[in-house]
């Protein structure tokens, strides 16, 4: 089984009330609207590279 890596980040300041902001929008919690938009741009990435 392969060993999952987190990595820690810091969001800039002035980001930050957008972010909190979005994410009340959806309904969800920053961490979890932060995995996501993440995850979206990751494979979005990863489709265009293929």
């Amino acid at each position: 089984m392969s060993e999952t890596k987190r990595i820690n980040y810091n969001v800039p300041v002035d980001l930050a009330p957008h972010i909190q902001l979005f994410a009340d929008q959806d309904g969800q919690n920053v961490r979890y609207w932060l995995r996501k938009v993440l995850e979206k741009a990751v494979n979005e990435r990863l489709k265009s590279a293929s």
